[in-house]
């Protein structure tokens, strides 16, 4: 089987962030660092775009997520770049791809989730605010791109 595995191009938008001394684990990055990274992402995502963390109207839940690691990922002190795409995108939700890179080459782990926007106060589903949405449809990944994951 061959693994999907893209490269930077693979992503219009991406943010380049330090390891810590703490995050080595054996000579690698835990997994659980992975989603911290994501979320980052996404958070300055969003507030680069309109949507500011902690606001009080908007809020994001993250119904499922997933990632596939295909290299090591090494910490303190080699940087990380998490490259952010959009798979699909509904009138509440997104279903994110992350391409994790470290130096030259193609992604060392490629993660997935869906969120969904809120209405804070309803504490309903809501449409993705109108900023936003255009930004994100920027970021589309086009549909005949492969994905190691056929459904999330």
């Amino acid at each position: 089987m061959v693994r999907y595995q893209p490269d930077r191009v693979n992503y219009k938008w991406s943010i380049d962030m330090q390891t810590r001394l703490l995050d080595n684990a054996g000579g690698h990055l835990n997994n659980s660092l992975f989603y911290a990274f994501y979320e980052h992402a996404v958070a300055r995502f969003c507030a680069d775009n309109g949507v500011a963390y902690g606001n009080t109207q908007y809020g994001r839940l993250i119904l499922k997520s997933s990632t596939e690691y295909l290299a090591p990922v090494h910490g303190y002190p080699d940087p990380v770049t998490i490259g952010l795409g959009v798979r699909k995108l509904g009138r509440s939700s997104i279903d994110f791809e992350f391409g994790v890179f470290q130096g030259e080459g193609p992604a060392k782990a490629v993660g997935y989730a869906t969120h969904v926007f809120m209405d804070k106060n309803a504490k309903k589903p809501c449409e993705i605010p109108a900023e936003l949405r255009s930004a994100l449809e920027e970021t589309l990944i086009s549909p005949t791109t492969p994905t190691s994951i056929a459904k999330l």
